[in-house]
């Protein structure tokens, strides 16, 4: 194993080209990420597309917080983290604001990112990979003047649409649905906006 000195450990990690892109699929990748971005401002401020896809519960939320607070010029971002509590949510996006983020996917309970979303106004694309448990959903009402492309379970995705000048649509299961409510659905959207001209139904052809 070779070591550095912090000086030169400084000055390799200067040396390093910015990504524009990064994908963290694990902690030590987060920590690495971290390490260099640590030593050199430019490599956060580098980053326009940030994918972070964990399939291990995380541990070191702060350490994930402090990463996504440094991205400053985030245009695309993916966000999905499996057994994580809406508190834990709350604590890794709160105040987070992104002024040219156009791109987020992500399964963050929609009650934590009303308040994200609120500040998101460059917002184009929005993938929503879980569904609101209570009848109404925690999005509804928010206005997203820029949104043209929404992927959302049947139960939010009127609520997402609604008010938004949208153009694509994507409905998937992402929780129990209800067939009998679907119909409803379709009307609802059809009546909530005249900007639709692709919709997609994600539908598994076994359900009756």
């Amino acid at each position: 194993m070779r070591y550095f000195t912090r000086k030169a450990a400084s000055n390799f990690a200067l040396s390093m080209p910015a990504a524009e892109i990064v994908a963290i699929r694990n902690e030590d990748m987060l920590s690495q990420f971290m390490a260099r971005a640590s030593c050199n401002d430019g490599i956060a401020l580098g980053v326009k597309s940030f994918h972070v896809n964990f399939t291990a519960t995380i541990t070191g939320l702060g350490l994930l917080r402090k990463c996504i607070l440094l991205l400053q010029n985030i245009e695309d971002l993916e966000l999905h983290l499996v057994k994580l509590s809406p508190s834990s949510w709350i604590h890794v996006l709160r105040r987070v604001r992104f002024k040219k983020l156009q791109f987020f996917s992500s399964n963050c309970p929609h009650d934590v990112l009303a308040p994200f979303l609120s500040a998101a106004s460059a917002m184009r694309s929005l993938q929503l990979l879980v569904g609101c448990g209570s009848r109404q959903c925690h999005l509804k009402g928010r206005a997203l003047p820029l949104l043209t492309d929404v992927t959302a379970g049947n139960a939010c995705i009127t609520s997402v649409v609604d008010n938004n000048p949208v153009e694509r649509v994507a409905i998937v299961d992402v929780g129990i649905c209800d067939n009998l409510a679907f119909p409803f659905t379709i009307k609802s959207l059809s009546a909530s906006t005249s900007t639709i001209t692709t919709l997609h139904i994600d539908f598994d052809p076994d359900d009756r």
